[in-house]
Formats: structure tokens, C-alpha cells, sequence
């Protein structure tokens, strides 16, 4: 049944140059038995209508992901033995004699089949947001913001100006932290990462940050929401010094995977041929509809 259902999704949704959603299954073509059971007969618009009845646009973007892995992330050997790893991850948790069941439970045939369908696909997955990001590097830093710095907050403005004194006279980060640093203040000094996500840190400094060269932040800065003020001192914006942070940052914004997926299937000339996911998509997530882009914007 596994391979029937796939078999019939890849008909109804595919990666193509073609455009236009056009009737699901088409009356004559309905009609063509595909199995009999005694003296019923079931024909490919009765499978089609049991599709739907399970869910189709879910199981349609589980495969699309999967078919644009395939295209940008090879399986390798380090591919599958990640894809390993994690399955002992199980082992571990619920014990190797238990590993089979367990599958079975998550509901797969077999732990090969957990592997195939599952463990590597999310393997991919991860190395696709890698390479989405590195290849989208510059827009990711314009849009975000990123850096890496420590950063000192302080009960007030005076305070903070004392720290930068003490910082520009050479004194270590952690001494000027340990005695200028306010009781109320959440950060450490440890080097920290620092982006537009970054809602408890004025967005000022944020811009400060952004546009200046390593070293010690010459200005102390101050928000509307609070009496006290901070300090800062950049450590780096190179993106191979932040990479995991990015992407951990990215990846909490639950667009992102939206926005990553829609990249790679306008890379492939997305189209759906079915009226029934093409009005799923339309209604819930237009912007996966991308030869129509205005149904996106309509919706905004």
C-alpha cells in the first residue's frame, strides 16, 4: 500500500516545469480499475478519495522535501552513519533488544525502513539548512544582524561609563563584569551571540555592533525600558565563528523552514496538478504555491 500511495502522489505532485493546477483525476481515467476483491472492484478515483481522506498535502510535502534532499544533499557514508548515530540514540534509551518494537511503535516496518524514511532524510535535512545558509550568507547578515560580543549591563548610565573606562584602560572583561555587572542582569561574561532576535538588548546597540570593527564598543547604551545601561565589546562577525548560532537562531523562528523550502522549490519550478492540494496550499500556506506568487501576497 506504501508504494501505491507514493506511486499515486508522484502523479498528482511533482517537481516540473509546467504550470497550472488543473482537475485531480480525470473522469475517463477515474474509472480504470486498479484491484479487485471478489466481486468489488476499486478503481484509481476510489484510491484517489481515500488519499484525500488521509491527509494528502501533508504526505505531498513529506515527499516534496524529500525528492529536493535528494537533489541538493547526496547519501553518503557520513550521511548514513549520522543517520546511525541516531538510531542509537534509541538503542541506548530504550535498549538494543527493544530497537525493533520501538520502531514498529513510531510506526515503521522495520529499522531499515526507519532509516530510509526517517533518520536520514532528517540528516539531510540539517546539511540542507547548512547549505541554504552559507549559500545565502550575505542577505541571512543584512537581515539579521549577526555577531558574537560580550556584553555588560549595568544598574544605570554612570555605572556603564565607568565600566568603559575601566575596559579602555585594559582591564579584563570578566574583572569589569564581576564589579560593574547589575544583580538584575541575565547575561554572563561570556561571549554571547547577538542578533535581531536579540529582544533584550536595545536595537541600537544591535546596529552598533553590526557596523564596527572587533574591539571594545566606544558608547554606552541605554533602552526605554529599563534605568540601566550597557556595554559592549565585539568579538567577531565571521559567519565560521557563528555558524551553529545562526542556524540555532534561525531555526527558532518557525518561518524559517517555510522560507528555506520555498527557496528550493522555485529552484525547481514547483507545480501542483491537483485542485484539491492546490486549494489546501492556497488556503493555508499560499506562499508554497510559488508559480502563483500573488496568491501569497493576497494573503498577506
Amino acid at each position: 500500500m506504501k508504494k501505491l500511495t507514493l506511486s499515486l502522489l508522484s502523479a498528482a505532485f511533482l517537481l516540473t516545469g509546467c504550470s497550472g493546477a488543473n482537475a485531480s483525476i480525470q473522469k475517463e481515467t477515474g474509472k480504470e480499475v486498479i484491484m479487485t476483491i471478489g466481486s468489488t472492484t476499486i478503481t484509481k478515483q476510489d484510491e484517489y478519495d481515500s488519499l484525500k481522506a488521509a491527509n494528502v498535502p501533508s504526505e505531498v510535502l513529506s515527499d516534496t522535501r524529500k525528492i529536493i534532499y535528494n537533489k541538493e544533499i547526496k547519501v553518503t557514508d557520513e550521511i548514513k552513519k549520522e543517520a546511525n548515530e541516531q538510531l542509537n540514540t534509541i538503542k541506548e534509551m530504550y535498549g538494543e533488544e527493544n530497537v525493533e518494537e520501538t520502531i514498529k511503535a513510531y510506526g515503521y516496518d522495520s529499522v531499515d525502513a526507519y532509516l530510509e524514511d526517517y533518520s536520514i532524510p532528517a540528516v539531510q535535512s540539517d546539511k540542507l539548512v547548512d547549505k541554504y545558509i552559507k549559500e545565502n550568507w550575505q542577505m541571512i547578515k543584512k537581515d539579521n544582524k549577526p555577531t558574537l560580543a560580550r556584553v555588560l549591563y549595568c544598574d544605570d548610565e554612570g555605572k556603564a561609563k565607568e565600566a568603559l573606562d575601566a575596559l579602555k584602560k585594559g582591564e579584563e572583561f570578566a574583572k569589569v563584569f564581576e564589579k560593574y555587572s547589575s544583580a538584575d542582569s541575565t547575561f554572563t561574561s561570556d561571549q554571547m551571540y547577538v542578533s535581531t532576535a536579540s529582544e533584550d538588548l536595545p536595537t541600537r546597540l544591535i546596529n552598533t555592533l553590526y557596523k564596527s570593527e572587533v574591539g571594545i564598543i566606544d558608547e554606552v547604551f541605554t533602552n526605554e525600558s529599563s534605568s540601566g545601561a550597557y556595554v559592549a565589546v565585539l568579538e567577531s562577525k565571521s559567519y565560521k565563528d557563528m555558524k551553529q548560532e545562526v542556524k540555532a537562531s534561525l531555526q527558532s523562528d518557525t518561518s524559517f523552514s517555510n522560507k528555506v523550502l520555498v527557496h528550493y522549490l522555485k529552484k525547481y519550478n514547483f507545480e501542483i496538478y491537483d485542485q484539491y492540494v492546490f486549494d489546501y496550499f492556497r488556503a493555508n500556506t499560499p506562499e508554497f504555491i510559488v508559480s502563483h506568487p500573488e496568491l501569497a501576497k493576497e494573503a498577506e
